[in-house]
This record gives C-alpha cells, structure tokens and sequence, in this order.
C-alpha cells in the first residue's frame, strides 16, 4: 500500500517498500537482506527505475541495513512534538 504522506512523500510512479519487519527472534539471519531483494526485483519486473521507502530515525540497524544495501537518504523529516522522525531514502535498481 502507498500512504498519503505529508511530507517527504515518494514520486508516486516509483517503487515504495513499505513495512518490511523481521520477528525479533529471527533477526540477523539474513531475512531483511532477501526480502528487500524480492521487493526490489519485484520492483523491476513492474518496470520501476527507483526503489523508495521510508524509515524511523529510532532505528539504526534498520538504516544501516538499508544503506549496506545501497539506499541514500533523500530526506529528513526530524518530527516533532514526541515523534521521532524518519527518512525517505531511495535507491536506483540496477536493469537485470
């Protein structure tokens, strides 16, 4: 599903991710690596040049995973009022 976003909101004709959530007994086996792979190959078979997603600031193994994989931030959306933040980070996919 693509949400209506206030701010920081991808281009509409690109790839977005979102929710992708690992069971917290089953992270760092590799799972987020190869569901981010499925997303992005799917990505490419619907023709999409870019893949985009949104993460909370108030999880930096998430954002490292995300930029080991090649995502740039694109935006900071530092929150207010309680809310922590997020980022819109994007990444070219590669023609297969």
């Amino acid at each position: 599903t693509r949400r209506k976003f206030s701010s920081l909101a991808p281009p509409s004709d690109a790839g977005y991710l979102s929710d992708l959530t690992v069971a917290t007994d089953k992270r760092g086996a590799g799972l987020g690596v190869a569901m981010l792979e499925g997303a992005e190959e799917f990505a490419r078979a619907m023709d999409s040049e870019e893949m985009w997603l949104h993460v909370a600031l108030k999880k930096p193994k998430v954002i490292s995973l995300y930029q080991n994989s090649g995502y740039r931030t694109a935006g900071v959306d530092p929150g207010l009022l309680g809310w922590r933040g997020r980022l819109l980070m994007k990444r070219r996919l590669a023609k297969r």
